[in-house]
């Protein structure tokens, strides 16, 4: 009969405790995820603005220009810049084929200028190293989007 008091408080004291270590828990899960980059981490992006997105070893960092038809594109391989092309109406391809040690990244990345009224586009079409477990992956898709102001 002694034993059921001990256990039933060391049982109420583990329901108080967890409360807590879970708060503890979601709070550093908000404070990391709130964390503030150089450039934004939005998919439709206002023109003069940065953005950069991760693939694997693979890092696209990308700028509009102000008015909304050049974009600069920089390819980094395990945080080494290994690529630079700016894309316009004129030149809107940039075909790549990229290596640094092991990391790899070949494609290409287009820009579609659409007029004020509708969303251009930055695509991308290739495939990237994941070093970390020595694989590959494909991706085919919109980077980002923005829309041309008059």
């Amino acid at each position: 009969m002694k034993l059921f008091p001990r256990v039933f408080i060391a049982w109420a004291l583990l329901l108080l405790w967890m409360p807590v270590r879970a708060q503890k828990h979601v709070a550093s899960f908000f404070v990391r995820a709130d964390t503030t980059h150089a450039c934004a981490d939005t998919v439709i992006v206002q023109p003069g603005t940065c953005n950069g997105t991760y693939f694997g070893d693979l890092l696209i960092r990308y700028t509009i220009d102000k008015s909304g038809t050049a974009v600069t594109c920089a390819l980094f391989l395990a945080s080494h810049l290994i690529g630079l092309h700016t894309l316009n109406a004129t030149d809107t391809l940039y075909s790549f084929k990229v290596k640094l040690g092991f990391t790899w990244a070949k494609g290409s990345i287009t820009l579609q200028l659409r007029r004020a009224s509708l969303l251009s586009t930055l695509s991308g079409s290739f495939r990237y190293s994941v070093q970390a477990n020595n694989t590959w992956f494909e991706f085919t898709g919109d980077l980002a989007g923005w829309y041309i102001t008059d």
